[in-house]
């Protein structure tokens, strides 16, 4: 039940918080407990409702989608974020799940390598390094927490938050 109505809040604060949904390109993944998973883009639905012990996706086409809990392993909201160039050049899109995170960090951007770096809220830098594209960071020694997920490629920077559980 304390599952239930915490996502309930939280999905109630991201959906009245408008300027969210206009600025990331996010997404809610649902995995059932056979491994399927389901990825919804936010900006195609309407509403997101609990009842009957579903999770009720109302999308904006009419193509409903309706989910029992019981089924359900886990429930993702994957924020892409968009980060613009001091010369405004095209963008580099970049993906940081899941958010929050136990032991690894999957990480994709749309250039082939990047540098990326994370520091701890005291500023320490955790990891540093070039890696490629869809890697996966492991971060099992760290300290539960907030942290911030910095990714340098050429001119361009993204700083991206995300927490350790």
């Amino acid at each position: 039940m304390m599952f239930k109505n915490f996502i309930l809040l939280f999905l109630t604060v991201l959906f009245l918080n408008k300027s969210y949904l206009a600025n990331a390109q996010s997404s809610l993944i649902i995995k059932d407990n056979l491994g399927n998973e389901t990825l919804t883009p936010l900006n195609e639905l309407n509403k997101i409702t609990f009842s009957g012990g579903n999770i009720n996706l109302l999308k904006n086409d009419g193509n409903n989608k309706i989910f029992a809990l019981t089924n359900l392993r886990k429930i993702t909201f994957l924020n892409s974020v968009t980060s613009i160039s001091e010369n405004n050049e095209s963008s580099t899109l970049i993906s940081l799940y899941p958010n929050p995170v136990d032991n690894e960090l999957k990480i994709n951007f749309s250039c082939s390598k990047a540098l990326v770096k994370i520091f701890n809220i005291f500023g320490s830098i955790m990891f540093e390094s070039e890696i490629n594209s869809n890697s996966l960071i492991n971060i099992s020694s760290f300290a539960n927490g907030t942290y911030v997920c910095q990714i340098i490629s050429g001119n361009k920077v993204s700083n991206l938050k995300f927490v350790k559980q």
